[in-house]
């Protein structure tokens, strides 16, 4: 079970990563007032907090899949040095 919702949460940070890299290929792409949006301060924010969400998503699957490796439960939550 625990395997399954691991597995199935490193295909999501993969299809977030791709839908990531097609918005910021878009944005610098799509041209407003002759500039590429991506310029614009506020698409710019908004690329930077989708890799930052993506990014702390992927360290969160790492440490569910070495729960597992290690044989431990992947499912509840952990408090730092339990």
């Amino acid at each position: 079970m625990s395997q399954s919702r691991v597995a199935m949460a490193a295909m999501a940070v993969g299809v977030a990563h791709a839908a990531y890299e097609y918005a910021k290929a878009y944005a610098l792409e799509r041209k407003a007032f002759g500039v590429p949006i991506a310029t614009k301060q506020a698409i710019a924010f908004m690329l930077a907090e989708m890799a930052i969400e993506i990014d702390a998503t992927r360290l969160l699957v790492w440490e569910a899949a070495a729960c597992l490796d290690r044989g431990e439960d992947a499912l509840k939550e952990r408090l730092p040095g339990s």
